[in-house]
């Protein structure tokens, strides 16, 4: 059901699949290691791993981009949509930092170089080219981060990244739902 939920909201969700398990890599053998029977798993497998990686990474993105987004910006949704990503994500990264000790999966430092090219580019503007540039970036990594979540839900081995997971997918909904009003809101200003 959530996924027929997000494959019909989301176009391209296909693809987002498909990039993900590109990034996992061909060794892995996440369809053998998955937990289709939804059986409950202490040990982490290749899901596992990307899962906490990539998430760990967005979630870094996210608070610097909406760090960013509350100097640059000059619109009250644009800002207070940043605050709550900032929010959010320091709190959700909190969380998955004890479940990824739990599962014996070392985190990154550091954003990846896609979010690092976003922030230098969105650093050269400000005000309603900035905040829609901005709100374009949030709605595509929100997207993206239904399909993670929804990856693990489904690919994932250990528990308690599942339960982080599906306790998340719909806050990260929610997430999208208040970009994606922001954004119209800032389309419609420019017209």
């Amino acid at each position: 059901m959530i996924s027929s939920l997000i494959c019909s909201r989301f176009k391209g969700a296909v693809v987002c699949t498909a990039l993900l398990l590109m990034t996992i890599g061909p060794n892995c053998s996440v369809a053998q290691e998955g937990n289709p029977a939804g059986m409950e798993h202490s040990t982490a497998n290749a899901a596992d791993r990307a899962f906490v990686d990539a998430t760990t990474r967005g979630g870094m993105a996210e608070i610097a981009l909406g760090q960013l987004a509350l100097t640059k910006s000059r619109d009250n949704a644009t800002k207070d949509f940043a605050s709550k990503m900032i929010a959010d994500h320091q709190n959700a990264g909190k969380r998955l930092e004890l479940v990824a000790k739990e599962a014996k999966i070392p985190q990154p430092n550091d954003v990846d170089l896609e979010h690092k090219q976003i922030a230098s580019e969105l650093e050269t503007l400000s005000g309603k080219p900035f905040d829609s540039r901005y709100l374009t970036i949030q709605l595509t990594d929100h997207q993206k981060a239904v399909q993670l979540l929804s990856y693990e839900i489904g690919a994932g081995q250990h528990a308690a990244l599942i339960k982080y997971a599906e306790q998340n997918l719909a806050r990260i909904l929610d997430h999208l739902q208040m970009c994606q009003t922001a954004a119209e809101k800032i389309a419609f200003a420019n017209k």
